[in-house]
């Protein structure tokens, strides 16, 4: 099997005309909108190292989710799960409050750990 190329315009289009037709409108501008200011917060991953990936590039998502087990307001806890694809990292991260998939070629797993 070869090299999958990811087209992430083409992705988006996709998810855009996909996520219009629920919602029951013909607006893509709208749901693009909608969904270009939901992402730009959720998915803090570095646009260049999704440049040349596959469908096998494995990498480290990192997930902030609440956390439920402290009293303050805005706990938040970092989940860090080793050997995922980006786009597991992104079908994982929708119900968290942020994620980031670092690929092993940028860091290693092992690496990132002695850092965080």
């Amino acid at each position: 099997m070869g090299t999958m190329r990811i087209d992430l315009d083409e992705l988006m289009s996709a998810r855009i005309m996909g996520l219009a037709k629920v919602l029951g409108t013909t607006s893509t501008l709208l749901v693009h909108d909608l969904l270009q200011s939901a992402l730009r917060g959720h998915n803090q991953t570095e646009e260049e190292w999704l440049e040349g990936i596959d469908d096998k590039t494995l990498g480290t998502g990192f997930f902030i989710t609440p956390d439920v087990t402290q009293s303050e307001i805005g706990a938040v806890k970092k989940v860090a799960v080793p050997d995922l694809t980006y786009f597991d990292c992104v079908r994982r991260g929708q119900n968290v409050t942020a994620y980031q998939w670092v690929p092993h070629s940028v860091r290693s797993y092992e690496d990132l750990m002695k850092s965080t």
